[in-house]
């Protein structure tokens, strides 16, 4: 399997995503994925429609799972929705995500409320589960 391909014709921008996808699969094939080698730290790439496209980090409010899918809430109140399960996506995020139940991990820069069954982001009502409340509270400055 290569380590990334384009199909033509291709823009600028696809070419740039898929040098940037196939330095980063060469630096984890190779083992050595040392955090200051890895051309791209702060985002993800998401497939859609057979392109990839780059999420920020900063731009991820949160993450819901939806069956075998799992929606991604942007800032831009864009939404993506991409088939993979909510371990599989944690573990590509940085530690500016938590899991907050079984079906949500959201970035702890967009929480503007927390009570003792949901959590407000963007004045969305996300649930707490009571076996990640604690786990929430260790990553969060509380006075």
């Amino acid at each position: 399997m290569p380590p990334a391909y384009l199909i033509k014709p291709f823009t600028r921008e696809e070419l740039f995503t898929s040098i940037e996808i196939a330095l980063f699969n060469f630096s984890q094939q190779k083992g050595q994925a040392i955090e200051k080698e890895i051309i791209i730290k702060e985002a993800v790439f998401v497939k859609d429609k057979g392109v990839f496209f780059k999420l920020l980090f900063e731009d991820i409010l949160y993450i819901k799972a939806a069956h075998v899918y799992v929606e991604v809430v942007l800032t831009n109140d864009k939404k993506h929705v991409l088939r993979a399960s909510l371990n599989d996506f944690i573990k590509k995020l940085n530690n500016k995500f938590v899991r907050v139940h079984r079906g949500y991990i959201v970035n702890l820069d967009f929480i503007s409320q927390i009570d003792t069954t949901s959590i407000t982001i963007n004045k969305e009502s996300i649930p707490l589960g009571k076996m990640y409340r604690d786990n929430l509270f260790k990553r969060i400055n509380i006075i």
